[in-house]
């Protein structure tokens, strides 16, 4: 025993050292965990037994609170089978990266936590170590900037869906002139991507340009730091740019917004809705004129009738050595002169007598181009192209005879160093569109005769006012003004239209558009038109005449020429006349226009009365059409 004594001690003294060093190194542990900026634990078999202050404070519980209390029990309830699993993979030897989890103080709060865990020996059994550092305000902040982050991500989602539902082209531009964003409509009305505009400059996006434009409404706007705006056209389209600044905390520009909004349509639409009210204007006041023309035509008309009248009957009746038939023939020729200046605004006004016939344009050109000929001159080139399907069309012959007439004299009018007179005829369809820009024009088939000289031209100041009677641009004594506002009227009465282009130094174009018909065409017997002396007879005539000066010629000339004459200056008296006359009444001569009752509506109730007569009307004015019947 003697020999084991000193084994003995030396075991006993190692014991002694060992559990020496133990306690240094517990309490060498102990100082660290106590200033440490962490919280530190150990729990052992479940249960706390050990917990720094920093730990109690995070905790809320006191030293002596802590320890033996399941360690589990502070853990945040939905945290706890993360927490079991990591403490068991612990135990198996597993090293784990620090985690996260809350746990729930004393007083009821919710902390968070960022934990690494490690497997110690204490007090001679196994335990955990915990280093435990509170993380709740970091977490806090994380939340708020993620909360942030999620209403930003949705403000933005929110306000580039506003902006693509704007339709228009949006577009951010950066100092350098280059496109930052674009909104999707303008990716859907290029049928471009996105990548074909980020990056590159605006100038070559928009123009193809290769330097920046000289005059551009974003240039301005990094220049003044202010919106501005200006209308472009580009490839046949038309857009108003609208630019914005936005301006940094510097107040410097750091880039532009251009709304770029495609007024096309628009622009257009109200072109063609100004277009047509300025034609409105014009057909009202070219309806206003003529109504004025036709109604003083057709009164001087009258007062012509009656100088023309007797100045005949004189003539009739003086020898041919009569020293007065010289003033009488004079007089005769002024009011000839007279008469065309009425048949002229009776023109115009569409009141002339016109007689429709079915014909063939081309034919009526082609006999009156050796007239043509004549009347402009060996300066000036006729050259004439027909179109060999031509359709017919219905006008009066002679009127329409002088509308080109009067188109080819002011064509000559217009070329005094000579040029070239070009005369064309074609088949036209009149669109719809071109109806609407066109009053009293209805869309369908036409036929068109153009007139194109190559002379000085019209300005459009000229050109709205030329069909306007009295309107010329000759010098004093050279025209009456009335030669375009006859071939107006007359086009206008066959129910076709007149257009004129024209421009200074470049000739000018009239084209006439007459209706075309399905009808074959008349032959038309010029000799027809004239009556190489008058005829006479003894039959009953009864004149219905409203003018008693008109009526008073009327009835001098039938009676010279045999006839027996009735009078009536009203339709009272011409239904009294009918009425009590015994004798037959071979033919009654009625004005058209009358007060009260026009001629037609006057025989209608006369034929109820007898039915032994014939009726031909005079006027040198119409303010109506003639039914089938009256015709």
């Amino acid at each position: 025993h003697i020999r084991l004594l000193p084994a003995a001690v030396e075991r006993g003294l190692q014991e002694v050292g060992l559990k020496r060093q133990q306690r240094e190194a517990e309490e060498l542990f102990q100082n660290l965990a106590a200033n440490s900026p962490v919280g530190v634990y150990i729990v052992q078999e479940s249960k706390f037994v050990y917990a720094n202050a920093r730990f109690q404070g995070f905790s809320g519980y006191s030293k002596e609170e802590l320890i033996g209390k399941k360690a589990i029990s502070l853990v945040f309830p939905d945290d706890r089978e993360r927490v079991r699993e990591n403490a068991i993979a612990m135990l198996k030897g597993e090293r784990l990266i620090p985690y996260e989890f809350r746990i729930i103080n004393k007083s009821g709060e919710v902390k968070w936590a960022l934990e690494s865990v490690s497997s110690i020996p204490y007090q001679g059994k196994r335990a955990t170590l915990g280093c435990y550092q509170d993380i709740t305000q970091h977490k806090l902040i994380e939340e708020a900037v993620k909360s942030n982050e999620e209403k930003y991500r949705s403000l933005y989602q929110e306000f580039q869906a506003i902006l693509d539902a704007i339709p228009d082209n949006l577009l951010l531009i950066t100092p350098e002139l280059k496109i930052e964003w674009v909104n999707r409509v303008i990716l859907t009305s290029t049928g471009k991507e996105a990548s074909e505009f980020i990056g590159k400059h605006c100038y070559q996006i928009w123009h193809s340009r290769s330097e920046p434009c000289e005059v551009c409404p974003v240039q301005r706007s990094f220049l003044s730091q202010q919106p501005d705006f200006q209308e472009i056209r580009n490839r046949g389209k038309i857009f108003e740019i609208y630019s914005v600044p936005i301006i940094d905390e510097t107040g410097k520009v750091k880039g532009v917004v251009e709304l770029a909004r495609n007024v096309t349509e628009k622009k257009l639409a109200l072109e063609e809705m100004m277009n047509l009210q300025d034609q409105l204007r014009q057909a009202q006041k070219m309806e206003a004129i003529g109504r004025l023309a036709g109604g003083i035509a057709h009164d001087f008309n009258n007062l012509l009738t009656v100088i023309q009248g007797h100045t005949e009957i004189s003539l009739n009746t003086l020898r041919k050595d009569d020293p007065l038939r010289p003033r009488l023939e004079e007089i005769a020729q002024a009011a000839n002169r007279a008469a065309n200046l009425t048949r002229q605004l009776l023109a115009f006004s569409r009141r002339q007598v016109l007689n429709f016939r079915t014909i063939d344009l081309n034919s009526l050109l082609a006999d009156l181009e050796k007239m043509l000929r004549r009347i402009i001159g060996e300066e000036i080139e006729l050259v004439t192209s027909f179109a060999e399907d031509l359709g017919r069309i219905k006008a009066d012959p002679g009127a329409l005879e002088q509308a080109i007439i009067n188109l080819v004299v002011n064509a000559k009018d217009a070329m005094p160093q000579g040029g070239w007179l070009t005369i064309r005829t074609a088949n036209i369809e009149l669109t719809e569109s071109y109806a609407r820009t066109h009053p009293g024009i209805l869309p369908g088939s036409y036929v068109m005769v153009a007139v194109t000289d190559t002379g000085i031209g019209m300005s459009k100041e000229i050109q709205a006012q030329i069909f306007e009677p009295f309107f010329t641009t000759k010098e004093v004594g050279k025209g009456t003004g009335l030669g375009l506002s006859t071939v107006y009227g007359i086009i206008k009465q066959c129910g076709g239209d007149i257009e004129v282009e024209s421009e200074l130094g470049k000739g000018t174009t009239f084209k006439l558009y007459l209706p075309r018909v399905d009808e074959p065409a008349e032959i038309i017997d010029k000799k027809d038109r004239f009556v190489a002396e008058f005829p006479g007879g003894n039959e009953t005539i009864l004149v219905i005449e409203d003018d008693p000066a008109v009526s008073k010629v009327a009835c001098q000339i039938l009676t010279q020429l045999g006839y027996t004459v009735l009078v009536a200056e009203s339709s009272g008296d011409a239904l009294v006349i009918c009425e009590q006359e015994k004798k037959p009444i071979h033919l009654i001569l009625a004005d058209v226009v009358m007060p009260k009752i026009s001629g037609p509506e006057l025989i209608e109730r006369l034929a109820k009365v007898r039915q032994d007569f014939k009726v031909l009307y005079m006027s040198g004015y119409v303010d109506k059409k003639f039914t089938k019947k009256e015709k």
